[in-house]
Formats: structure tokens, C-alpha cells, sequence
């Protein structure tokens, strides 16, 4: 027993064509959609997490006597934050494959 194919007329070629491009679109679209909706949340964790690794340097420095507003606060916390981005860095090279 052989499968014989069934012929499919042009019009039906074009429907499917069109189908199959609007739902391309539609997904297209969608993703759009929620790249655009999702900015706003990335900036606030984003924001929110800047405000954390604030809070965090500002008490590490102040427990190690250097009181906020004072030079050798400012420069512990550049310190700080001179650690963290060179250990966030390191991870981002270890994923690297």
C-alpha cells in the first residue's frame, strides 16, 4: 500500500502562506508587546538593587569606624564597590563558555 499525496491547490498554498505569516506577526508582535512592558520592571529592580548595594556599603564602612560624609567613607565605599565589580566580572567570565 503506497501513500499517494493529496494535491493542494494554489489558493490553499496562499492561505496557508498567510496563515502562517500572521501568526509570525502575532508572536512577533507579542514579543514586542512584553519587551515593552518589562523595561519598567527591569529598571526598578535594577534601581532597587543599586539603593541595597548602597545601604550595604554604607553600613560596612560606618562599622569599620569611617563615618558617612567623611573622606575615608568615600573612599571605602569606592572600594566596595571596586570589589563587587571585579567579583560580578569574574563570574561573568566563569559563565563564559
Amino acid at each position: 500500500m503506497t501513500i499517494r499525496p493529496v494535491p493542494i491547490s494554489r489558493v490553499e498554498k496562499k492561505t496557508a502562506l498567510f496563515i502562517v505569516g500572521m501568526v509570525v506577526m502575532l508572536i512577533g508582535a507579542g514579543l514586542v508587546f512584553i519587551e515593552h512592558r518589562s523595561a519598567p520592571i527591569r529598571a526598578a529592580a535594577a534601581q532597587a538593587l543599586a539603593a541595597e548595594l548602597a545601604a550595604e556599603s554604607k553600613a560596612f564602612c560606618e562599622k569599620y569606624g569611617m563615618q558617612a560624609g567623611t573622606q575615608a567613607h568615600a573612599s571605602c565605599v569606592a572600594d566596595v564597590k571596586a570589589v563587587r565589580d571585579s567579583q560580578a566580572e569574574r563570574i561573568r567570565r566563569d559563565q563564559t563558555p
